[in-house]
This record gives C-alpha cells, structure tokens and sequence, in this order.
C-alpha cells in the first residue's frame, strides 16, 4: 500500500509540468501546436511570449490560458521559416517546477533531381468583352425601367381631374412677427437654453429673408446672405440690426457664446424692426391673405400670362450676352469682387480612382490702393500636397510666370472609406493685366502645379481650357473686343453633379462620383451622342435620384448595379 501511494505522489510530481510539441519535425512554414502545463498549487510564474517563442519560431496564434481541474494550461501554434534545429528551453512555473527542453527540426523543401525554384506569376487579366458589359447596361435599364413606373403611377400625382382650389397665402412679414411674438411668449432663454433661443431666431429671420427678397436663405452663410441684401436696396440702418441678430446668433449656435439678458431681449425686437421696416407693404394691406386658385394642370408654352413670357424672353436674352463673370461689391469695405461664373476642373488618375481632383476660379478683388488678380485654387487629393510650400509656374512661349500660394485652409475628410486632403487658397498674378494678357496670346502654354516635394503638370487639353478660361475673362473684364472667339467656347462649369451616383453615395465628392464628372468631362462631351445623354440625363436624371436617396435598400441596388459597374467602365475608357 505504501509502495502505490508513493508511485502516484512521484507520478503526480513527474507529469504535472508539461511542455509537447505535436511532432518534432517540419517543413518550412508548417504550422503545429505547441501546449504547456502545470498544476495550478505550484504555479507561480506563468511564461509570456510576444513574437517568437524562440529566436527563429514564430507564434502564428496564441491560445486562452485554460484551467481545468487542478490544471492550467495553454496552447500556440507555431512555425518557423528557416530550415535547422531549434532548440526550445525548458519552462519555469516555479522553484521547483519545470518543463524538459525541447527540440525543433525544421527542413526544406526537397527538390527532384535537376529541378529549379522559379517564381511565382502574378495574375494574368482576362480582356473585357462586351459579355462582361451588356449585363451592367440590362440591369441599369430595368432600374431605371422600375424607378419610372414607381414615380408615375405609385409615387406620382394624380390629375385625372382638374381641380381649382382656392390657396390663402400669408404675407412673409406677419408669419415672421407671429413667429417672434411665440418666441417672446415661450421664455426660452429664460429658462437658460439660450441657444435653442437663438436656433429659433436665426430660422424666423432666415425664412422671412427667403419668402421677402426669393432667394434661398435658410441654406446660406451669413456673409452670403447680408451681401445678397446689399443687392436689394436696403437701408444701411436696417442691413446693420440684420447683421447684430445673425452674427450674435452663430456665435451663440457655433461658439458657445453667452449673450448678457439686455442682448437676449434686443435680439427679439432688433427681429420685429427689422421685419416692419422691411415689410412688403402692398402685400400687408390687403387684410394679408390672397385668395388665388391653384391649377394642378402643366400651361404649354404661348399659352402662360404675358408677364410670365415676359420674363421668359428677359432671361433668354440674358443668356445671349456671353457674359462669363459676375460683380459684387462691398459698401462695407469699399471693395469690388469680379470673378469667372464658372470653374474649371480636372482630375489625376491612379489606379482606378481619381487620385486628385483640382478646382480654379479666376478673381479680380479692387479696393483703395489694391488691384489684384489671383486665381483661386483647391485641391481634393488623397494625400498632402502642401501647396503653401510650393508655387504656379505658367510657361508662357518659354517665359515662365510664377505665382506664389496664399493658403486660407486645409482639412482632412472621409470620403466614403478613402481619407482625402483639402487644401484651398489662391495664387496672385505679379502684374495682373500684363501677365493675363501673356497667358491669353501664348501659341504654347505649359503649367506646373508644385508643392512640398511634388509636382503636377495637367495635360495639353488642360492647358488649352486654362486658357480659354483666361481669355473670356480677359474679353468680359479688360477689353471686349479682344479674344472674341473663346466666346463661342465650353470650358469650366457651373453647379451641376451626377444626380444618380450622388443620391447612391450619399456625397458629392465620393471618389465613385468624382470619376464619374471626370468621365462626363472628359469623355462623353466630346462626342455628339455624349452631349445628347448628358442633356437627357440632367432633364429626367434628378426624379429616379430623389427615389433613391430616400431608401437605403434603392442606394444598396442602385450602387452595385449602376454606380460600381459605370465607374469601372469609366476608368477602362479614361485609360485608352
């Protein structure tokens, strides 16, 4: 009896620290478990590895620790790339505790006789056929078939009948004093949510602005708001108590600014003045309503009232004129901004994806003492170019201009799953008219776009539009009778997108949607069937782009069958 007990104790001793390899002998990059293990009452020190668990075996996984019984325990799995032997030392758990050495045979790869290491092909590209097409274009179709038949008869009007329907219209000034007078009676700011207070402010005043003087001021900045004013006749006393309530009402919005309560209550009456001086008193003594009828039927052209063809014919012959810049001026700081209506961009390709996109506006800015030409620029890359350290070369007739680089920004952001950089800021030409007038008479005209390190040198067909873009201005701002023909030119463009990529993506500079202006631009309006589609596009391509942004399930179907496909025809066609 003895003699058994004194066997299990030194059993017990012998076998409760364990190190076991699954086998001792590998190949190159094999992998195998390696386990250890220890009663848990002489366990003092538990072994922790890191990358290898010896110099030249790897640890491909590490396993949880597991107890068990009286027992812990863990497992790895491990491999080494090298051919040799490896020794593996023996594990202490404590004083009196540990594991035998192992060891590790690792061999190469056996060859046959005369046979050679060769490396491995890359991937061979299939060539894309119009198999690989034509299912993309079906599948487009059919949505484009389905997204029609939604509007029309699930989603669209009804006008089997026509009907007249008297509207009451309330005239902007008595909403917006009524807005005020429900303000004043809530007591918001009182009760300490100063900000909601002027949230509720700042969007009565906004939409007073925008049914007043008809244009959109609830999507505009504040500056922009006050300088479309400035446009409208206002007086200078009224201007000033709009400009006190909208600046006090972003800086409590954005800056977390705390109006003192002599401010909190101007701010509501500064609001009522400002809309009884401003009122449109013709509409105000009519009782404020309006009965008019309301026809849910389209009037045809010839058939509309006559101050409707009026203004018809008025914006026709405004779009005759050929006039590519735009004025504005500032009473406050007595200064003159001309610029170019459009903007001229282009994009960099790499790898499939636009890799930079580069946005120009020519800008004349005059004021006491100033007279200044700069060219404003930004760029949306996916990495840094610092433009601030670098400069605009125009390589005139093999004259060189350079600009230097005056940056008012820059910013990272996520564009769908790419991180993109914004840099944005202006060159200024040394001697504005002189030099614009070298760039306009150039017979060849390079351009080199440097930063910290890099450099960019647009195409020719970039260089030609540059200076197209340079000799409109030219003609509408310095001398009209000169460059004539880049009148009759397309060159830049105004705000228009991609209607169907940009509901899919959710973002007007996704890099989907950024290839897909560059195909447009670079591609289809060089051709008379691409014009056509471009037209039909923009005239029916907004109603299938409202459906989709409203369900994600339609942005789901619509980027896999038409934004992913049209993007990676896209690049191929770019390519050649």
């Amino acid at each position: 009896m003895k003699k058994l007990i004194l066997f299990l104790f030194i059993s017990n001793f012998a076998f409760a620290q364990t190190a076991v390899l699954d086998t001792n002998s590998i190949l190159i990059g094999e992998q195998i478990n390696f386990s250890i293990s220890n009663t848990i009452s002489k366990t003092e020190v538990w072994p922790t590895y890191e990358e290898f668990l010896v110099q030249g075996v790897e640890i491909i996984e590490e396993g949880k620790l597991d107890t068990s019984e009286n027992l812990i325990s863990q497992k790895f799995i491990i491999t080494a790339w090298d051919s040799g032997s490896y020794y593996i030392p023996p594990i202490s758990f404590s004083a009196n505790s540990k594991t035998e050495g192992l060891l590790l045979t690792v061999q190469t790869i056996i060859l046959e006789e005369g046979a050679k290491l060769k490396d491995i092909k890359q991937p061979m590209e299939a060539p894309m056929g119009w198999s690989d097409i034509w299912p993309f274009l079906v599948g487009f179709l059919i949505l484009t078939l389905i997204i029609y038949l939604l509007k029309k008869y699930v989603f669209g009007e009804k006008q089997n009948n026509i009907k007249i329907v008297p509207k009451m219209i309330i005239s902007a000034d008595v909403v917006a004093l009524k807005e005020l007078e429900k303000l004043e009676k809530a007591k918001i700011w009182q009760s300490g949510e100063v900000k909601l207070y002027y949230v509720n402010i700042s969007e009565i005043m906004r939409r007073y602005i925008s049914e007043r003087y008809k244009f959109i001021a609830l999507e505009l900045p504040t500056d922009e708001i006050l300088q479309n004013l400035r446009n409208k006749n206002l007086e200078k006393e009224d201007l000033i108590t709009l400009t006190t309530i909208l600046q006090r009402a972003d800086l409590a919005k954005y800056a977390k600014s705390k109006p003192t309560d002599k401010e909190n209550e101007d701010s509501l009456e500064f609001g009522q003045d400002f809309v009884n001086n401003t009122k449109n008193n013709k509409s105000s003594n009519s009782n404020n309503t309006n009965h008019i009828p309301e026809i849910n039927k389209k009037i045809k052209r010839g058939s509309e009232p006559l101050n409707v063809r009026r203004k018809f014919l008025k914006n026709k012959i405004m779009s005759d004129n050929k006039s590519f810049i735009s004025t504005d001026y500032d009473e406050f700081n007595e200064n003159t901004t001309t610029k170019h209506s459009r903007t001229l961009t282009w994009g960099v390709w790499d790898h499939q994806l636009v890799n930079r996109y580069n946005d120009i506006c020519l800008r004349h800015v005059k004021t006491r003492g100033i007279d200044a030409l700069c060219l404003d620029f930004s760029v949306n890359s996916r990495d840094w170019v610092f433009l601030r350290d670098g400069k605009l070369t125009l390589n005139c007739d093999q004259e060189n201009i350079q600009l230097s680089f005056h940056e008012s920004s820059s910013k990272t952001e996520h564009v769908g799953n790419e991180l993109y950089c914004f840099e944005y800021g202006f060159y200024q030409f040394p001697n504005p008219k002189k030099d614009l007038e070298k760039v306009c008479n150039a017979n060849i005209l390079k351009i080199r776009i440097s930063g910290s390190g890099s450099y960019e040198e647009p195409n020719k067909k970039v260089c030609q539009a540059f200076q197209t873009y340079c000799q409109q201005f030219y003609n509408n701002f310095y001398d009209k009778t000169k460059y004539t023909d880049s009148l009759n030119k397309k060159v830049g463009k105004s705000a228009s997108g991609c209607f169907i990529a940009t509901a899919t993506m959710g973002n007007y500079n996704h890099p989907k949607v950024l290839q897909l202006r560059v195909f447009r631009d670079a591609y289809l309006l060089k051709s008379n069937w691409g014009r056509i589609f471009i037209q039909l596009y923009y005239k029916w391509g907004p109603y299938p782009a409202n459906v989709i942004k409203k369900s994600n399930g339609l942005k789901l179907l619509s980027y896999y069958t038409v934004v992913n496909p049209l993007s990676f025809i896209a690049s191929i066609l770019i390519k050649k």
